[in-house]
């Protein structure tokens, strides 16, 4: 919605018809004013205005300037703001894969208990196993010495009994 403000400036009025606020327009009017004010001591009005719009333009001027630098300033920080959102997103996903190791890890380490515990069960088997071959061994070497006893018995009576014959 448009405005219509009266504004003066250096004693002449001056209907503006803006968006802008009054307010607004009466602070931009009291600057110029001011401005003018501090040119025009030494100089005609005409002179005033002129030596005014050209610090008005230079001033636009040198923060267009300013505005095209943080322009170009801003545009480095959004692709620098890019590149490291890919290094965070790459830094997750190595996360992730660390810690998808760490619960294979986990995994791992669990199966490695489980089989400690089942070799030292198969080790103790293996104690009973090679207990109970000593075992049959003594037996077996018993036996042994039985047979070859019992083989020289035989072979004595043998010897006899082919003697009587």
């Amino acid at each position: 919605m448009k405005n219509r403000v009266i504004i003066k400036i250096n004693n002449s009025e001056y209907n503006i018809l803006t968006d802008k606020s009054s307010e607004y327009v009466h602070t931009i009017a009291k600057k110029l004013n001011n401005d003018l004010s501090l040119i025009s001591n030494n100089v005609s009005t005409t002179q005033a205005y002129v030596m005014t719009s050209f610090n008005y333009i230079d001033k636009y001027y040198e923060h267009l300037e300013k505005n095209n630098n943080l322009c170009e300033q801003m545009n480095l920080y959004i692709k620098e703001n890019e590149r490291l959102n890919e290094q965070a997103a790459d830094l997750s996903n190595s996360l992730l894969d660390l810690s998808n190791l760490q619960s294979e890890v986990v995994t791992s380490k669990d199966n490695l208990a489980s089989n400690v515990v089942e070799l030292a069960e198969l080790h103790e088997k293996l104690s009973s196993k090679s207990t109970e071959c000593e075992g049959l061994t003594i037996k077996l070497d018993s036996l042994d010495l039985a047979i070859s006893a019992l083989t020289d018995e035989n072979d004595a009576l043998k010897d006899k009994f082919d003697a009587e014959v």
